[in-house]
């Protein structure tokens, strides 16, 4: 292992971590092998200690047994950001791996390809913040699924400064007491839900509102895409308790909808609780033949279909299918139609 530190105005560390082998014995019986091809990371901090650059870098990592193989490959990760106050940071980052896969006993394998994380985390105002999220993910495979092409883009907005610094110094405060006086987990537990409770009325009395702005995917050759906003209003609440209140708790939320998604999501969706059935009864869908459960899954997904077109929930363009969903002063609309839930 190499550290490296220079000093200019800005403190600059690196360090290199060089490719190394390890064996834990998990049983007497029993190993994992920890296989790297080595570590680089860099961090830079300027001289007055308010804002920071760090990056990270993985060629490979390989965790094996007898049993299974856990692989990833090209990690890359990049930070940056700056002093808030003495609890909070803003800042973005990035991270990507190009490869993560799991092969296990009984045929329990899945794989994740070229997945991307994006996030930035900024003042809104001098009393709020705003975070936003992007991820994007190739390929996720398992035996029987294939997810692909998947893109997520939301943003947190109205995020109180004052409730998550609270927040950050209690936990900060409760942990550096407990290492003075011990706290059972009840104790810790109890306190944290008390801590959360205060901080999640601050937080939702100023109104915090989430923005998807876009989900799509592909799942075994079915697409879907949509995009929706909910905020709280939470203005005029008093205390946590008024929400135990379903009636109430649905007069404070906004929330907006659309989606997008064709007939082929509703047979890859229909497939896999078709195969779930079967095999709590304890038959294997492959024991099918192909044109038997090609017509029993159109059978159903036509169905389902059908039957939330002929109600209104749905409208659709041949194999294209869309919707809304509308919620204000504690109705809810599906395309247009009023949605009613018994006791809300």
């Amino acid at each position: 292992r190499k550290a490296k530190i220079s000093y200019g105005g800005d403190t600059t560390l690196n360090i290199h971590n060089p490719a190394f082998q390890v064996d834990y014995a998990l049983k007497a019986d029993q190993k994992i092998t920890i296989e790297s091809t080595g570590i680089d990371m860099e961090v830079t901090l300027n001289a007055a200690m308010y804002e920071y650059k760090a990056s990270a870098s993985l060629e490979q990592i390989n965790l094996h047994n007898e049993t299974g193989n856990l692989t990833v490959n090209k990690v890359k990760i990049q930070a940056s950001g700056e002093k808030i106050n003495d609890y909070l940071w803003a800042g973005k980052g990035l991270s990507s791996v190009n490869q993560f896969s799991f092969n296990g006993p009984n045929d329990v394998t899945f794989s994740v390809e070229n997945l991307t994380n994006d996030y930035e985390l900024d003042k809104e105002s001098e009393t709020n913040l705003t975070f936003h999220w992007q991820s994007t993910l190739k390929t996720l495979s398992a035996p029987d699924f294939a997810l692909k092409d998947t893109q997520l883009d939301l943003r947190f907005n109205h995020l109180d400064i004052e409730a998550i610094t609270d927040y950050v110094q209690s936990i900060r405060a409760m942990y550096e007491e407990s290492e003075q006086s011990p706290k059972t987990p009840l104790e810790v537990a109890t306190k944290t839900t008390e801590i959360a409770s205060r901080v999640g009325e601050k937080i939702l009395k100023n109104s915090p509102e989430l923005i998807i702005k876009n989900l799509s995917f592909t799942l075994n050759g079915g697409n879907f895409i949509g995009n929706s906003t909910t905020q709280f209003i939470g203005d005029s609440l008093q205390s946590l308790q008024e929400l135990s209140n379903s009636k109430a708790l649905n007069e404070k939320l906004v929330s907006s909808a659309n989606i997008h998604f064709d007939k082929n999501l509703a047979i890859a969706i229909t497939t896999l609780g078709l195969k779930k059935q079967m095999a709590a009864g304890g038959m294997d869908i492959k024991s099918l033949p192909p044109e038997q459960l090609e017509q029993m899954v159109n059978v159903q997904a036509g169905t389902f279909l059908q039957t939330f077109v002929n109600q209104g929930y749905l409208s659709h363009d041949n194999d294209q299918y869309f919707t809304t969903f509308e919620m204000k002063d504690g109705k809810r609309l599906i395309n247009g139609k009023d949605l009613p839930i018994p006791g809300m």
